[in-house]
């Protein structure tokens, strides 16, 4: 607790954890003395029975950042511009303040935003040159995004499995929430979402990572290929600007869980054809202009390297697989392998092998998952493998 025990001094053996959860914020003049801040904040601590050593940091203007008022408390500072503490609600603003400094509040405006959203439980407290106010940090909440395979249970990594059932708060997309529903406990709040709402997914997991809450956001495959990790970072990199800090640790803790990607697992299924140097690429062009994908299929093309392409259709998008095929006929022979793997690790799994001759856009669809071998894979039976060179004794 932060909090001074309400019993005495040895009247039993007693254990306290002290979290680093308090937040001290000053306001003081030019003319205001180290000893007076100090003498400030004794007082206040003693008066609310709250323990000295719970102070993580102090928080201020950035006017008065290097103040030796200030800086000879010995704890870690942080401050804000006037702009940014002009714009947190506080119970106690002073159009005098304003008129000096540009803000209506200073010690209770930077308590708040230093606390990360906490709770001021100390409204300001003026002394002759200083005024503090103190804010509670939130509980730091952990925030893990998790990658569940591509398919079947199977496939699913230990550390995904301990995430989830971990979690008070389970957030994804509908199909991906089924994907794991047997790891859901009624106790767990779960939110699913539908397509197209990864933005509001990734903002609400880390609302509720930063109130202190245990949250798992799923996706199907790994969180960083083509999937939620990316957005969860963008939000995370929003929410620092906004609380002026530059690391989202500060504010919650923060794991990626990896998992089995679908072209692993395809992989897999075909034999090794990510063998050797390969490449991941996504014809989806609702944020990627599409002038940037073709010059990523040249590039990949030219560099002779397998390519998993994901997202490869989907009712609106019907041109741009065979597209891809065409341009990359350009930089491979006729022969070369191309296979195409649907329902990964889920009921209805299966692999149609091809060439850049034979391939059949027509029997892909949303489910599917398309690899374009290199100049070097080769075809076995119903395998197909990129060698790395070894030398084979026979």
């Amino acid at each position: 607790s932060d909090s001074i025990p309400d019993f005495a001094a040895g009247d039993f053996p007693t254990v306290q954890l002290i979290p680093p959860s308090l937040v001290v914020g000053i306001g003081c003049s030019s003319d205001a003395s180290s000893e007076e801040v100090s003498a400030l904040i004794n007082s206040v601590f003693t008066d609310h029975r709250l323990d000295m050593r719970a102070i993580s940091k102090l928080a201020t203007i950035d006017l008065r950042a290097h103040h030796p008022a200030i800086l000879g408390q010995h704890l870690p500072v942080v401050s804000f511009a006037s702009a940014r503490l002009a714009d947190v609600p506080v119970p106690n603003s002073s159009a005098k303040v304003e008129s000096h400094v540009g803000t209506p509040s200073v010690a209770e405006a930077a308590a708040l935003l230093a606390s990360g959203s906490g709770e001021l439980i100390v409204t300001k407290t003026k002394a002759k040159s200083a005024t503090i106010a103190v804010a509670r940090r939130n509980a730091k909440g952990n925030l893990k995004v998790v990658g569940l395979g591509p398919g079947n249970a199977m496939s699913r990594t230990p550390a995904a499995i301990r995430a989830i059932i971990d979690s008070e708060i389970v957030i994804g997309y509908r199909p991906y929430i089924e994907q794991c529903s047997e790891l859901l406990s009624p106790h767990q709040l779960v939110l699913r979402s539908p397509i197209g709402e990864e933005s509001s997914r990734a903002k609400t997991a880390v609302e509720f990572a930063i109130a202190g809450r245990a949250v798992a956001l799923v996706c199907s495959g790994d969180p960083e290929v083509f999937a939620m990790a990316s957005i969860t970072f963008e939000v995370l990199e929003a929410q620092c600007r906004a609380l002026n800090i530059d690391s989202p640790d500060k504010i919650m803790d923060i794991t990626i869980i990896p998992g089995v990607t679908a072209g692993l697992g395809g992989g897999a299924l075909l034999g090794a054809p990510l063998g050797h140097d390969h490449a991941y690429l996504s014809l989806s062009d609702l944020l990627t202009p599409w002038e940037t994908i073709e010059k990523h299929i040249h590039a990949f093309g030219q560099a002779d390297v397998v390519i998993v392409i994901y997202n490869p259709k989907s009712k609106g998008r019907l041109w741009q697989l065979p597209k891809a095929i065409e341009i990359l006929s350009q930089y491979r022979p006729g022969p070369t392998p191309v296979a195409v793997v649907r329902n990964i690790g889920r009921n209805g799994e299966s692999k149609t092998i091809y060439t850049i001759d034979t391939f059949d856009a027509t029997k892909v669809d949303m489910t599917s998952l398309v690899l374009v071998g290199s100049s070097t894979t080769r075809r076995i039976g119903d395998y197909i493998f990129t060698p790395r060179g070894y030398e084979i004794h026979r």
